[in-house]
């Protein structure tokens, strides 16, 4: 049975606030475009139950998310997307220069207000997280070209410390800010070419988000 994610699409902006958005797991290069995700999600794709060979209750599906569609709210680093940022699939830690070092709830430069706004579009930036930086750290699109959509999207939450996720044998967890997140230095597992089974250089967080990598999950 394949993984479908039970809600209408709609073509409007959605309000400001929470909303819940699929995983798109550790990949980075073209994760709006995927269709060959090592997640159980991707833009015009799904898996099924099936694919999910590390296991359901070690795999996510979906995480909470705080939504930049309001005046300013696309400047803060939970709700905004620093945007035009260069080398994310390379060295994913790059996204942190994006954060204002006088006000660290804030990001610099060109910023979007694209999250959880538009679920028939499938584009990571709008509905999706990844597994890359940890929970409530700032998301970065790239900067290769001048509509340039891929990059790396955290979840993030008002609560102290943390996200919850839904893993895809439907039990929530609760994800610290602190989790393992391996070298994030490191380039994405897969390059360009989409292939599932290379094991993620992102930690136990990483691991999270790919569903046949065989990884072993540590308590978390």
């Amino acid at each position: 049975m394949p993984l479908r994610w039970a809600r209408a699409p709609v073509t409007r902006p959605n309000p400001p606030g929470f909303y819940q958005l699929l995983s798109f797991g550790d990949k980075i290069y073209n994760n709006y475009l995927a269709t060959n995700p090592r997640s159980p999600f991707g833009r015009l794709t799904w898996k099924g139950f099936q694919d999910i060979t590390d296991g359901s209750s070690n795999t996510i599906a979906a995480s909470e998310a705080l939504v930049g569609a309001v005046a300013n709210r696309q400047r803060f680093v939970k709700g905004g997307v620093a945007a035009n940022q260069s080398g994310l699939s390379q060295s994913p830690i790059t996204c942190y220069t994006r954060v204002d070092p006088n006000d660290r709830s804030l990001l610099t430069g060109t910023v979007w207000a694209t999250r959880g706004r538009y679920w028939a579009e499938g584009h990571a930036h709008v509905q999706g997280i990844t597994t890359v930086l940890p929970p409530n750290a700032p998301s970065c699109a790239c900067g290769e070209a001048q509509y340039c959509y891929w990059g790396v999207y955290p979840p993030n939450s008002n609560h102290p410390g943390g996200v919850n996720v839904l893993m895809c044998d439907a039990s929530v967890r609760f994800v610290s800010d602190t989790i393992d997140t391996g070298n994030l230095a490191a380039p994405e597992p897969d390059g360009i070419n989409g292939f599932v089974q290379m094991k993620s250089p992102y930690g136990v967080w990483g691991a999270l988000g790919s569903m046949a990598s065989g990884e072993t999950i540590p308590s978390f």
